[in-house]
């Protein structure tokens, strides 16, 4: 985790094939994503939603997500640790900036972050926490002016309830009918819910949640197979090998080697 605030562009956040973003994932920092350019979908907390230029993600610290933008976006995500005492929502939230106004506040907050970021001077810390609270206060106003969202479907409802429970337990190793069951309903009826309101089964957001963390792992770190499969709830290395293979095309040790010659 970041010590303090960290930007970081869209292009390089996505990672080179998209994953680091594209796959269902929960994160030990706040993430503020501004899209400035291109066109996408988000999965935030079960609920899918549309991604287009000028438009803002609050994605708190424990909320599972993905972000899927065309190529060539343009925008850029900060990484704001926990621990502080920023005034940021407690779930997720979209917001499209019609206000041109707005957009520019918006784009000066983040440039200045840049800038102080780039020079690296002293306090750098002090100065970016700083920014950090102007950047919360921009986004408590800018909520505080939008209407009210209706409130959620009973499929959004169940899908966010999943979503919570993989974002915390996803490394037991679980299967999705056992996440049905301590949600008191059918796998079927979890399935539907999760299609009808993430635009992807259940299984399948599971799948991407342990996928997620099993490329991170494999790409950012050097720990035996064994012990990354045992981490994530496996039952060995050989079927997290087969795992990884099924779902990427590529073995544990060819993602790992051609990530140290290809870092994104």
């Amino acid at each position: 985790m970041q010590e303090c605030p960290h930007l970081t562009p869209i292009s390089r956040a996505t990672g080179a094939d998209g994953w680091r973003l594209g796959l269902m994932q929960s994160r030990a920092e706040h993430l503020f994503i501004s899209v400035t350019r291109g066109h996408g979908k988000a999965v935030l907390r079960g609920v899918r939603h549309g991604v287009a230029p000028n438009m803002v993600l609050f994605i708190p610290a424990g909320t599972l997500f993905s972000l899927t933008l065309s190529t060539f976006s343009q925008g850029t995500l900060l990484s704001i640790p926990l621990g502080g005492s920023l005034p940021l929502p407690g779930v997720a939230r979209r917001l499209r900036l019609t206000d041109l106004y707005r957009q520019r506040e918006l784009a000066a907050l983040i440039d200045a972050m840049q800038r102080e970021q780039d020079a690296a001077r002293d306090f750098h810390a002090q100065a970016a926490h700083a920014h950090a609270m102007l950047l919360a206060v921009w986004l408590r106003r800018t909520l505080h002016a939008q209407p009210s969202t209706p409130d959620p479907r009973a499929d959004q409802r169940l899908a966010a309830a999943f979503s919570d429970l993989v974002a915390r337990e996803f490394q037991s190793g679980a299967p999705m009918q056992a996440y049905a069951t301590r949600l008191d309903v059918s796998p079927a009826y979890l399935a539907r819910a999760c299609k009808s309101s993430a635009g992807m089964s259940a299984a399948a957001m599971l799948t991407a949640r342990s996928l997620h963390a099993a490329r991170q792992a494999l790409e950012d770190n050097s720990a035996p197979v064994g012990h990354i499969a045992e981490g994530l709830g496996f039952r060995s290395a050989a079927y997290f090998t087969r795992f990884v293979r099924r779902h990427t095309g590529f073995t544990p040790s060819q993602l790992r080697d051609t990530a140290a010659h290809h870092p994104d």
